[in-house]
């Protein structure tokens, strides 16, 4: 009987990658990729469309007139040196970016109408999406932030 010999199959010595004999079936491959690539960047671009609708970033006159209801809850995000330089009358401060900003939030009745601002609307756009995770069924943004409510010639608050 002949010693034991590897095998000299070229496939298996060989460290080149092996090339596809059907240019067809790589077509179709890469076309069905194409379309599922495509596929998932717009059910991705519904969802971000669906989760941020106009109806819940409100005008700063919307906001004011909206603020007058019986269960709103004015909440401003910004930091606590922020809202000393001045805010909305009434407002509670919680800093979104605190470490337990989700703490906070987590203790507040879910039934009720939350009203959220900080300096330009993008922190609040962030608490806002935080409490709608959280369970929180209506939490409006204020569109432009406190910017925009000063600029409308709306009140604020200035510590003295």
């Amino acid at each position: 009987m002949a010693p034991y010999s590897p095998c000299t199959c070229p496939r298996e010595t060989d460290n080149k990658p092996q090339i596809l004999k059907n240019p067809k079936f790589v077509t179709v491959k890469r076309t069905k990729m194409k379309k599922t690539m495509l596929f998932l960047r717009g059910a991705c671009l519904l969802l971000l469309l669906a989760s941020c609708t106009s109806e819940d970033h409100l005008a700063p006159k919307e906001f004011s007139e909206k603020l007058k209801a019986e269960n709103a809850f004015l909440l401003d995000v910004r930091t606590p040196e922020e809202f000393a330089e001045g805010h909305i009358e009434g407002a509670v401060n919680m800093d979104v970016q605190s470490a337990d900003f989700n703490t906070q939030v987590s203790a507040l009745d879910k039934n009720k109408a939350y009203y959220v601002y900080c300096r330009s609307g993008r922190r609040s756009a962030s608490a806002q999406e935080i409490m709608k995770e959280a369970g929180f069924k209506q939490v409006y943004n204020l569109e432009g932030g406190i910017l925009a409510w000063e600029k409308e010639g709306l009140p604020v608050t200035r510590a003295k």
